[in-house]
């Protein structure tokens, strides 16, 4: 009986140990916190970012987009005359936001347009690792910022067996 006892309190502890990570591994990687008042809903941003698009669906199928620079929060205000008569439902929202680049990011990109950068290169550049670059890491970068893309994602080409390279989107 004393060893179950503490066998369950071993468990209870785990647990909420357990809970605790899950709870501060999803606070991590969040873009914006968003705050409900009495006739506004405001989406603090959290990011660097240059501005971006606030896009609000309602059930009916319309859609209410505010654009805003950055540094600013986008809000909604709900006494405008455009939410009047909404239905009831689920609402979805989507922020798209701009990224923050500075000049010499900017710089490096419109050098790196057209060009083939290989693996070693973007190896080097990226974490600093020097010699084969035979990690897959590269890959599932590459491939998750062609999903962030969306059709954008075409422009950022495999040069098989070499690297990679940003080509024009009219080409």
């Amino acid at each position: 009986m004393k060893h179950t006892k503490y066998f369950m309190l071993t468990v209870l502890a785990a647990t909420v140990f357990a809970f605790a990570q899950v709870a501060q591994g999803q606070t991590e990687g969040k873009l914006a916190n968003m705050t409900v008042g009495a006739g506004s809903v405001r989406w603090d941003v959290l990011v660097a970012n240059a501005g971006g698009t606030l896009t609000i669906t309602a059930p009916d199928g319309r859609a209410f987009r505010k654009a805003f620079r950055g540094g600013a929060s986008p809000e909604i205000n709900l006494g405008d005359k455009q939410f009047d008569s909404l239905p009831d439902g689920v609402y979805n929202y989507e922020l798209q936001l701009a990224p923050a680049l500075s000049p010499a990011q900017k710089e490096a990109l419109m050098k790196a347009r057209g060009n083939v950068l290989t693996r070693d290169v973007l190896m080097d550049r990226v974490w600093g690792y020097h010699g084969d670059a035979t990690s897959r890491t590269l890959d599932t970068h590459v491939r998750r910022l062609r999903e962030k893309l969306g059709d954008g994602g075409s422009c950022v080409e495999t040069v098989r067996g070499v690297g990679y390279r940003i080509s024009d989107p009219a080409d």
